[in-house]
């Protein structure tokens, strides 16, 4: 699998990135409380950091929305398949 890790401030997501951060989470909570994600990519306000995680498609696979633009100093990042 190759894949894509991406820093993004969250002031810098376009229209285009934000449907894509909303078709992720609609898919990701789907609890009747969960609603508020079909319209916006934040339950209360946004995180000011994120990292998105695309495929080798360019598809965005999965996200990590952080107070700070380090929320991890070492850390490694898990999906199914190799360790990056």
């Amino acid at each position: 699998m190759n894949i894509a890790i991406n820093y993004l401030p969250d002031a810098t997501v376009d229209d285009a990135l934000n449907r894509e951060i909303i078709t992720l989470l609609t898919a990701c909570f789907t609890k009747p409380q969960d609603t508020v994600f079909q319209t916006r990519r934040y339950f209360r306000e946004p995180y000011p950091h994120r990292w998105i995680i695309r495929d080798e498609r360019k598809q965005v696979k999965a996200m990590v929305k952080a107070l700070s633009e380090n929320p991890w100093p070492e850390a490694d990042v898990y999906l199914p398949g190799p360790t990056f």
